[in-house]
């Protein structure tokens, strides 16, 4: 039996939409029932039929801080998957990170133990990398050091991670991925998806930092390569390339046929917005637009390798202009649906 964990979020749907096509059973773990219907929607990014999910998914409510409702709903599995996570750049999310980010994935580990699941493919990320702070990219073997740079959601996910170390000393199968910002169709009111929701309001601004950008098809099915395969104990960075974010930007515009952003955001510009932005989301309790941390990383010259990946799988990645057309054309069709 494989078991997705976080089946209703932006990774797991998709990577639902990938395992359907081609296993006769899945088991998926929601938290809320209306989380399945937006679900249910990504079917139409694949072009598959709408009952599809009916006909082969078992939908299973659980929570990861609950490890009873983990041992019923792991019961049998074999293969799991966990895209389960909480992100957040604001420092008053910080419990909720530590309580699903690090004793979540503690949990699933023990769970995973605890029903002898075979493999446990665990969904990380570059912020638990370390940083070469030149233009050296990042590998595997990067060194993360704990720094009052860093922010409490790279600190869980680091956290996370070494719970899943423990497992893997503790006789669990495990191969876990690090993607970098991923880029596909989704609920664009939230998530890395929001970015063509923000371009297609009139996003004035962009910076010329760098980062790595993955194709949401890709990370799901460089996970699957890895479930299906005999490789433990390991960790790959999953990035299609390095780009930066007047690129994406740019991309994002020309693909939904909107105006270019006009200005480059600088880092006084950016010092001066996250401080207005707190401001205001203490005044108001929303959630900050922009924060210390994003501002920082807008601007920082990031760059990752995925050597790793592409020797062990022989894998090929999407091209940049390729996944930006694909998600493009997505939110152009789905314009009536969430807004």
């Amino acid at each position: 039996m494989v078991v997705v964990i976080g089946a209703s979020g932006f990774l797991g749907s998709h990577l639902l939409c990938h395992l359907v096509q081609s296993n006769d059973k899945v088991r998926a773990l929601y938290r809320n029932k209306q989380t399945i219907i937006t679900a249910e929607h990504y079917l139409r990014y694949y072009n598959l039929p709408n009952d599809l999910f009916k006909e082969k998914v078992e939908w299973i409510q659980a929570d990861v801080l609950d490890i009873d409702s983990l041992n019923v709903a792991l019961h049998g599995a074999t293969s799991v998957y966990n895209c389960s996570g909480y992100i957040s750049f604001d420092k008053r999310d910080r419990d909720m990170m530590i309580a699903v980010n690090a004793t979540g994935t503690s949990n699933i580990v023990n769970a995973c133990l605890m029903q002898s699941c075979k493999k446990l493919v665990h969904v990380s990320s570059i912020a638990a990398l370390g940083d070469t702070n030149t233009e050296e990219p990042v590998t595997e073997e990067t060194q993360w050091l704990r720094s009052a740079t860093e922010s409490w959601y790279s600190i869980t996910k680091f956290n996370a991670e070494t719970e899943v170390w423990r497992g893997f000393a503790e006789g669990l199968s495990i191969a876990i991925v690090n993607p970098s910002v991923i880029i596909g169709p989704g609920n664009w009111n939230q998530g890395s998806p929001k970015l063509y929701k923000m371009v297609y309001d009139g996003l004035q601004f962009y910076t010329k930092g760098t980062s790595g950008f993955v194709d949401v098809r890709d990370v799901c099915r460089a996970m699957v390569c890895l479930m299906q395969s005999s490789i433990d104990g390991q960790r790959f960075i999953v990035s299609g390339s390095n780009q930066s974010y007047r690129d994406l930007f740019f991309g994002i515009a020309k693909g939904i046929h909107k105006p270019l952003p006009r200005y480059n955001a600088s880092p006084a510009i950016l010092s001066i917005a996250w401080r207005f932005d707190l401001v205001r989301s203490v005044v108001t309790g929303k959630t900050p637009l922009i924060s210390k941390n994003t501002a920082r990383t807008a601007i920082t010259q990031s760059y990752y390798s995925s050597q790793k990946l592409i020797d062990a799988l022989s894998f090929m990645f999407t091209p940049f202009d390729e996944t930006l057309r694909f998600t493009a054309n997505c939110f152009l069709n789905d314009l009536n649906c969430f807004f």
